[in-house]
């Protein structure tokens, strides 16, 4: 039986979002697995920068959201952060 729970992102669950946007997020689609859900805080720059800049974000409480787990592993993300908290608009 599968145990889904959900946590609010924090700095110390950092290592579960770069594990769950490492591996799980876009395993059927590899193209997109640079994202780390990060379009409106920077342009994206490659896995490794996008990795390295999402983790920073985090440590500075910077990115917002939930990570979704099954059994005690990240399976699931949703961004909630306020637009006004966007580096980058969707225009831009």
């Amino acid at each position: 039986m599968s145990e889904l729970v959900v946590k609010e992102l924090t700095p110390s669950l950092r290592d579960d979002s770069l594990l769950f946007f490492d591996g799980v997020a876009f395993a059927d689609n590899p193209d997109w697995s640079d994202c780390y859900c990060s379009l409106y805080h920077f342009a994206n720059k490659g896995k490794a920068e996008s990795r390295r800049q999402a983790s920073s974000l985090i440590d500075d409480d910077r990115i917002h959201g939930f990570l979704a787990y099954d059994n005690g592993k990240p399976v699931g993300w949703c961004n909630a952060a306020p637009r006004t908290e966007s580096v980058r608009s969707s225009t831009s």
